[in-house]
């Protein structure tokens, strides 16, 4: 496996200087756009909420996560979902994407609450967002609303698809 540069979590990311600090949940609920908004008008809460405890959403602990590390769970995704036909670096240029406005914003807020998670639904997607060991993880968990799909980002820039059910 090649050697990764691990970002420094001290450092924070570059970031759209519209982007409040702290960020909160009406920043993320903006970013996210109309039909996240017709959608808790619809079922009559609000979006994006906070899980206080992040076991209640299956994330097992920083004591007994084997996957806490990014290189770990980035090698484990690779090992997954593409074996030994791509190194790791051929891996993360093709499941690699972008991180969109709202999660961008969702990074920065799991971030400043590591203890606490994201809760974001809408009629299509289930997302659960949380800070997991050194990185932050992107979870849709259920396979009626997006899939069970996981992508983990380290920078707040850039997030690697690791897993699909």
């Amino acid at each position: 496996m090649e050697k990764l540069t691990l970002f420094d979590l001290n450092d924070v990311p570059e970031v759209d200087p519209s982007i409040p600090d702290p960020v909160t949940l009406d920043a993320i609920a903006d970013a996210l756009g109309y039909k996240w908004y017709r959608w808790r008008d619809r079922v009559g809460y609000d979006y994006p909420r906070v899980v206080e405890d992040k076991t209640t959403i299956g994330y097992p602990g920083m004591d007994t996560d084997q996957f806490a590390s990014y290189e770990a769970s980035l090698e484990c995704g690779r090992s997954y979902m593409v074996g030994d036909s791509l190194t790791t670096a051929e891996f993360v240029k093709r499941y690699g994407s972008s991180l969109t406005k709202w999660q961008k914003l969702a990074y920065l807020w799991c971030r400043q609450n590591p203890t606490k998670a994201l809760r974001l639904e809408s009629r299509q997607r289930d997302w659960c967002v949380y800070v997991r060991g050194e990185y932050v993880e992107f979870n849709l968990p259920h396979q009626d609303a997006g899939g069970e799909k996981s992508y983990i980002t380290l920078d707040g820039k850039r997030k690697i698809h690791v897993n699909e059910d």
